[in-house]
């Protein structure tokens, strides 16, 4: 990379300091001044008498970095792949301890911005190479999600930080060991009904629409519409910690939000029931907000689904957590990311996967662990050749282990052993393990990551791209940002706030 900067002013004495004009593309030389001629004070800096530059900055001794310029050119190795680099005020006090050199905000800032197009790419340019970029598939299908996946797809978008903004649309399921397992990303200009319908058709063409497949997300309208029209069989479910966070914050309902959260994750309808009239009692504005809400998409005892422990759309924000600098990106950058990030994962689950030796996944295991060590101490009774009664802290429980099923709900709702099974199963000395969903197995958990994302392997100049491709112009949008500092990440809500305060 080569970062080239010009150095304006006269040289008094040795405490002079010197200005930059940034304001080149990264390729333009800076050699010269406005009118033409060579420019007598950057050649105090780029020429080959140390001693005058020494003299200009004071210094004695200059080390192996020569000048300004190649502090930045030394460091441009800070930006690559998924490194964020220098910050403006680092590239400040580079300047000013190594050389001596005052720089403004402004202009670090712009040399960062040059630093990172040289290395990134332009972002203008990025939109014109999307084309000849979407010709090269780097990954089949998501065939993973149809080993044994648990068939729940989280969705969300978060708004991106690059020059023409726009947003991420994203979709991920959780494989057996509670891992995200990325099916989607899409860019589009915001979340709108068009866009999240072109996302879900995409979806579509590799994920099928199935009366046991469920999708998660906020209660964003153009979500509820486009699942609506594109996946007609598949069931919608809420967030729920959106969900408590809108009641927290338009109805005020700070005092029932423990409630809210103890009913949506009710395994039976007398529980819901009970924390539901605690709610009303309460605060009879929010019992309406959420009966409007409807409780079927937010309760699990009422889903019609299958959304096994999956109540929140964390997954698809921890992804976009994970994206955070990339999502500064131009698309090209932000898409390599997404696939180095990838790669790492599957890399990362297939070698995890490869070691476990036990009967589930790891995850799940401790979780079987935990309920035997609950469970010891109940008490059973057989009723038939595989029912039995299990007393639980004066409670009875009905456990099924034929048909999968216990009283409690947490056996058919989450497709694992709760401890009224697991006790049950030990009384009549048979093995708990054959009564776990094969998607915790191991061997489930391996299939997943058998598939590779591999990058585009050649040459761009050796793509091959069809002429009509070729010749496309793809302009960038018309949207830009706005002047001044951005948000680099969302607003914390009361809800946050309220968790990271206990």
């Amino acid at each position: 990379m080569n970062l080239c900067v010009t150095f304006k002013g006269g040289v008094e004495d040795v405490g002079s300091k010197f200005k930059l004009d940034l304001n080149k593309e990264p390729w333009f030389s800076s050699d010269e001044d406005g009118d033409g001629r060579p420019n007598e004070n950057l050649a105090l800096f780029v020429g080959t008498d140390d001693t005058k530059r020494n003299v200009v900055l004071g210094k004695k001794t200059f080390d192996d970095t020569k000048t300004p310029v190649m502090v930045l050119e030394r460091r441009s190795k800070n930006y690559e792949g998924g490194l964020e680099g220098h910050k403006p005020n680092d590239i400040i006090n580079i300047i000013r301890t190594e050389y001596g050199c005052d720089l403004t905000y402004s202009q670090a800032w712009e040399s960062r911005e040059y630093a990172v197009n040289e290395v990134r790419g332009i972002p203008e340019n990025s939109y014109g190479k999307n084309t000849k970029v979407l010709v090269h598939d780097t990954r089949s299908e998501s065939g993973g999600f149809y080993k044994g996946m648990r068939k729940v797809i989280v969705v969300d978008g978060t708004f991106l930080k690059n020059k023409y903004k726009g947003v991420m649309l994203v979709a991920t399921a959780v494989d057996g060991n509670s891992n995200l397992y990325p099916i989607a990303f899409g860019i589009a200009d915001s979340e709108n009904d068009s866009s999240w319908e072109w996302f879900f058709e995409q979806i579509k063409v590799v994920i099928r629409d199935d009366k046991d497949l469920s999708f998660i997300s906020d209660r964003h309208v153009s979500i509820s519409k486009s699942l609506e029209k594109i996946y007609l069989l598949s069931t919608h479910g809420i967030c729920i910690h959106h969900l408590i966070g809108n009641v927290i914050t338009y109805h005020k309902g700070r005092g029932v939000a423990d409630l809210v959260s103890r009913a949506s994750k009710a395994y039976r309808v007398a529980e819901f029931e009970k924390h539901f009239g605690e709610i009303c009692n309460i605060s009879p504005v929010t019992g309406e907000y959420l009966e409007d809400a409807q409780v079927k998409k937010w309760v699990r005892c009422h889903f019609h689904g299958y959304r096994y422990d999956l109540n929140t759309k964390n997954a698809a924000e921890s992804i976009n957590s994970a994206l955070r600098s990339p999502r500064e990106y131009s698309i090209i950058p932000l898409l390599d990311s997404i696939r180095e990030m990838l790669t790492r994962w599957f890399i990362e689950q297939r070698e995890l996967s490869a070691k476990q030796k036990d009967p589930l996944t790891v995850k799940v295991e401790n979780k079987i662990s935990r309920r035997i060590g609950k469970g010891k101490y109940f008490k059973s009774y057989r009723i038939g050749r595989n029912i039995l009664q299990v007393k639980a802290n004066r409670v009875d429980f009905v456990v099924d282990l034929e048909r999968r099923t216990c009283s409690c709900g947490k056996f058919q709702m989450g497709k694992i052993p709760c401890r009224h099974a697991i006790k049950g199963a030990f009384d009549i000395c048979t093995d708990l393990y054959r009564y776990a969903d094969d998607m915790y197995s191991p061997t489930s958990w391996r299939e997943y990551y058998e598939e590779t994302v591999n990058p585009i392997g050649i040459p761009e100049n050796e793509w091959g791209v069809p002429d009509h491709i070729e010749a496309a112009k793809v302009l960038p949008p018309e949207t830009r940002r706005h002047p001044g500092r951005q948000r680099k990440r969302r607003h914390e809500t009361v809800e946050d706030k309220i968790r990271a305060s206990h």
